[in-house]
């Protein structure tokens, strides 16, 4: 049983995942499982953490873009080229590591539209934790 503290750990490991900080909000939600913890509000408490963690990296890139820099250009030109070419439908892979985190800054840089990058975001993000339920659902 897990109480209302657990699914807050749940949710800010979930955020800081989302962030460039690490989280490991995919073991913590594994273990939290194995515990017995009730599916649903544990898959809600990670999803809706890493996608807000998302929405600030998202906002740092539209700051940035207002103190636009050479070194900020050339770090992300890749996931900036990504951006571009396959528009909010590149941020379904939000949820990589590594690619995920800089192509959510690039959409915020690129000035995608807040809601539907939200939207495409959210989608990606509450797939791949849902897939990680799946063997919990029975």
């Amino acid at each position: 049983m897990m109480f209302d503290a657990d699914f807050w750990v749940l949710f800010s490991s979930g955020f800081l995942s989302a962030t460039l900080l690490p989280g490991n909000s995919e073991i913590l939600l594994l273990g939290f499982l194995m515990k017995g913890a009730e599916i649903l509000p544990a898959w809600i408490s990670v999803t809706s953490g890493n996608t807000l963690g998302a929405v600030t990296s998202f906002l740092v890139g539209a700051l940035l873009r207002r103190g636009y820099s050479l070194k900020f250009a050339t770090v992300h030109q890749r996931s900036g080229q990504w951006v571009q070419k396959y528009g909010m439908f590149v941020l379904l892979f939000s949820w990589v590591p590594v690619i995920g985190d800089p192509l959510v800054l690039a959409a915020g840089f690129h000035r995608l539209n807040f809601m539907l990058s939200l939207l495409f975001v959210f989608v990606g993000k509450s797939i791949r934790y849902f897939v990680l339920v799946i063997p919990f659902l029975s």
